[in-house]
C-alpha cells in the first residue's frame, strides 16, 4: 500500500507534466493517455485526483496564480513598506513583472489571476494548498480594519481590483494594447490609489470635521463643499460607473 508521500509524488508528476504538456499543446490537443504516459503513472491513478483533464486545468490555473501571490507577499516581507497602498501595488507590480517576463504562464493563466484567491472549490480539492491565513486576501483585511477605510465588502473590493489588473495587463504585455505594460503601469497604479485613497477616511474627516453635514447623502453637502470637492465626488462615482461596467463587460469575454 502506498504511503501519503508516494500519493503526493504521483500527484505532483501529473500536475507538472499536465501543465508542460498544456502549455506546449493546448489542452485540446493533449489527451490524458499522453499526461500519464509522460508521468509515469497508471490511467487509473489519474482519476483518483482529478474527474478530467478540464478540473486538471481549473487546479493548475488556481494553483498558479495562487503562487505567484505568495511570491509576491514574501518579497514584500523583505522590503520596508507601511503604507496600505504602497504594499498593495507593491504586490500587483510583483505579479505584473512575472507576468510579463513568462508569457507562457500569462497565456496560461489569461484573465484568472483572480482564482489564486477567490476559486475556494478548487482551492479546497488541492488539499496541500498554501496557509490561508497568510494570503494577499489576509493583508488586504488587515490593511482595511488597521486604517478604518470605509469598505462596505473589502472582498468585492479587493476582487474588482485583481479582475481589473488581470484583464487589462493580459492585453497590456500580450498584445501592447493600449499601450506596453510599462507605459501603463502608472494609469493602472493610478487608478489603484484612487480606488483605496477614496475610502481612507470620510468626507467630514477630510476637512478635518466629523460634521455629518460634510457627508455626500447629506441635503447640507453641496451648500458646505467647496465646488471642487463636489466635482471629485462626482467623477468618483462616474469612474465606479464605468469600471463597473467594465469590468460586467468582462464577464462575458
Amino acid at each position: 500500500m502506498e504511503n501519503k508521500e508516494q500519493e503526493n509524488s504521483k500527484k505532483q508528476r501529473l500536475l507538472n507534466t499536465a501543465f508542460d504538456l498544456f502549455t506546449k499543446k493546448g489542452i485540446k490537443d493533449t489527451s490524458i493517455q499522453e499526461i500519464v504516459d509522460n508521468a509515469n503513472v497508471a490511467k487509473g491513478t489519474f482519476y483518483l485526483y482529478f474527474k478530467d483533464k478540464y478540473e486538471l486545468q481549473d487546479i493548475l490555473v488556481t494553483r498558479k496564480s495562487e503562487k505567484l501571490f505568495n511570491d509576491a507577499l514574501n518579497e514584500l516581507r523583505k522590503n520596508y513598506i507601511q503604507n496600505f497602498s504602497d504594499q498593495i501595488v507593491f504586490i500587483i507590480n510583483y505579479i505584473i513583472d512575472e507576468l510579463k517576463s513568462k508569457p507562457t504562464l500569462l497565456k496560461f493563466i489569461a484573465k484568472n489571476l483572480s482564482w489564486g484567491i477567490y476559486n475556494k472549490s478548487i482551492i479546497k480539492i488541492y488539499e496541500n494548498s498554501e496557509n490561508k491565513e497568510d494570503s494577499f486576501l489576509t493583508l488586504f483585511m488587515k490593511g482595511v480594519k488597521e486604517n478604518n477605510l470605509k469598505i462596505k465588502n473589502p472582498e468585492v473590493t479587493l476582487f474588482m481590483i485583481i479582475e481589473l489588473v488581470s484583464s487589462t495587463c493580459f492585453t497590456s504585455i500580450l498584445e501592447k494594447e493600449p499601450l506596453p505594460i510599462e507605459e501603463y503601469k502608472p494609469y493602472l497604479y493610478d487608478t489603484i490609489r484612487l480606488i483605496l485613497k477614496w475610502f481612507f477616511v470620510d468626507w467630514g474627516e477630510r476637512q478635518g470635521s466629523r460634521d455629518p453635514c460634510l457627508s455626500p447623502q447629506s441635503p447640507s453637502f453641496f451648500r458646505r463643499v467647496p465646488f471642487f470637492l463636489q466635482a471629485l465626488n462626482f467623477f468618483h462615482n462616474l469612474f465606479h460607473f464605468f469600471l463597473s461596467f467594465y469590468l460586467f463587460s468582462c464577464c462575458f469575454n
